[in-house]
């Protein structure tokens, strides 16, 4: 186990419950994907691990893992537009003072991970959606992320690219050995995921299964409603 959730309750001012008595513990290599619609505090929760929101009551349990282990991106990613792919990828190797011929080796051995071939000249304004995920991955690589956390990832993109794109997503987890957690309001996005998910609604999760076992024994008629 990675991580553990317990108990959690936030409170806004004007907001109770905001989340309420949210738990779940995700391990290595394990995917959770959080589904449900805008406002049920998928969002809330991705932010509560990174240490962004304050706590009311419950927890959060961290196994030899710190802040730094953690890979959060938000939507296709944080990136400087009118910057080159490379220095994008750079940012963070500098900043742990990594000497730049090593800085390209990682470059390198990132791309031929995923077997791709990015021109690292390119802006990242130039690129499309399924690049910018790419990128998104690339940087969780580099990072040797323990947890990574994704908040709406697949904005913009058709049927396709996402099939793409989870394929990739699904092999970073194994290499890096890594739990993670994505946050979705589209339900076909659970379905090509295929992993156990937690179908939220006014901050709290309503069931958390496999995604056959939603499917088949929805757990009210909310949510069979919703996975339809």
């Amino acid at each position: 186990m990675i991580i553990n959730l317990q108990n959690i309750c936030i409170d806004y001012i004007g907001l109770k419950d905001a989340i309420k008595d949210i738990s779940f513990s995700v391990s290595n290599s394990e995917f959770l994907v959080l589904c449900g619609i805008i406002g049920s505090g998928k969002t809330t929760i991705l932010r509560t691990i990174c240490g962004l929101e304050k706590i009311n009551t419950g927890g959060i349990k961290f196994n030899n893992t710190t802040a730094k282990d953690i890979f959060f991106s938000n939507g296709l990613g944080f990136f400087y537009n009118n910057k080159s792919i490379c220095k994008n990828l750079s940012y963070g190797l500098k900043f742990r003072k990594i000497r730049k011929d090593d800085i390209l080796k990682e470059i390198t051995a990132a791309q031929e991970f995923f077997d791709i071939n990015l021109c690292l000249s390119k802006k990242v304004k130039q690129l499309t959606n399924t690049e910018k995920f790419i990128l998104s991955l690339l940087r969780a690589y580099m990072r040797k992320a323990k947890i990574m956390l994704f908040d709406e990832p697949f904005l913009g993109l058709n049927k396709d690219e996402k099939t793409k794109c989870v394929h990739m997503l699904k092999q970073l987890t194994q290499e890096l050995n890594c739990a993670t957690i994505l946050a979705t309001s589209d339900f076909d996005d659970c379905k090509l995921l295929n992993e156990n998910t937690a179908i939220l609604k006014h901050g709290q999760i309503l069931q958390l299964a496999s995604l056959d076992e939603i499917t088949i024994n929805p757990a009210n008629e909310f949510i069979k409603q919703f996975c339809k």
